[in-house]
């Protein structure tokens, strides 16, 4: 493990990686670039998890430059949400946002960044940007409703905007007041279930501005999301809960998690919940879908399932 340099910087930017040697080198790249132009010093955390292919060497031969310090360290398993409760822990910069080893940041990123940060007041924990397609010209994947705005991040996110691709930067004591729930024996987590926690806490501040760059992976997690699903079940079990009890949603969103809570519950196979939701009437509905949900269980795991 690389020695960590525990001081105060302006951001920790933390990125979880595992055999993406090439991919990662770009990244780096990009955050030099980042260095050149600003005058805020960035701490890069890289957790390994466990590479073989020259990785570990190649971070222990770079050293950043006076703005830019890399930290690593390695990591063996545990899936991306793992690594980034333990890198998030060494975070010591104010603010803080996780960057994929295959994506990038636009040159004026940081600087862009930090100039909004100095912008918001107390009461803002987010800043929520847009991410580009690398794979068509840098163009959005998905804009925000609304722009320029205060406002609680869930009604925002999942309440009045309704799904998207975003980038998001936090205060560091925000991102670590809620880890990711970590449960044996699963290796990918569905990240909404600590963004919706997270949201629930804090204003955020919302920007139709590319800050991001993204192409997915064939080997990604994104693109193989119902794959993971089908073989990670418990946490997909724990985000449809947090969703059936957030009251701020529709009542038909509430009702489609109860649904799929309880698929989830079948494929991992638990003894039956019978009053996992707040509301006594969810917990109804929850009963009365449980032949469809299992249904739809069976459907899913011969589909997808390893």
């Amino acid at each position: 493990m690389a020695e960590l340099i525990m001081k105060e910087y302006d951001i920790s930017i933390l990125t979880p990686t595992k055999n993406r040697i090439k991919l990662l080198q770009r990244l780096y790249e990009s955050l030099l670039q980042q260095a050149s132009f600003s005058s805020f010093h960035i701490q890069w955390l890289v957790g390994n998890d466990s590479s073989t292919d020259g990785t570990e060497d190649w971070l222990k031969s770079i050293h950043g430059n006076g703005h830019l310090d890399v930290q690593s360290m390695q990591l063996n398993g545990g899936g991306k949400h793992r690594s980034i409760n333990v890198l998030s822990r060494l975070a010591s910069g104010k603010y803080l946002a996780i960057v994929d080893d295959d994506d990038l940041l636009t040159d004026d990123a940081i600087e862009r960044i930090m100039t909004d940060w100095s912008n918001v007041p107390d009461d803002v924990g987010e800043l929520h940007y847009l991410k580009g397609n690398l794979e068509n010209n840098n163009q959005p994947f998905s804009l925000f409703i609304d722009t320029d705005v205060s406002d609680n991040v869930f009604n925002f996110r999942y309440v009045r905007q309704s799904g998207g691709e975003f980038f998001e930067v936090y205060r560091t004591e925000h991102f670590n007041s809620v880890c990711f729930p970590e449960f044996d024996g699963e290796t990918f987590l569905d990240e909404a279930t600590k963004w919706i926690q997270l949201g629930k806490q804090t204003n955020g501040r919302f920007f139709n501005k590319v800050l991001y760059l993204a192409a997915y992976q064939v080997d990604g997690l994104t693109r193989n999301l119902a794959k993971n699903r089908a073989n990670n079940p418990k946490g997909m079990e724990f985000r449809e809960q947090l969703l059936a009890n957030s009251e701020q949603l529709k009542m038909s969103i509430r009702i489609k998690s109860v649904f799929y809570y309880r698929a989830f519950e079948s494929m991992v196979g638990s003894e039956i919940s019978w009053r996992p939701f707040d509301k006594f009437f969810l917990n109804v509905i929850s009963i009365l879908v449980l032949p469809l949900s299992n249904m739809y269980a069976i459907r899913y795991v011969t589909k997808y399932k390893k």
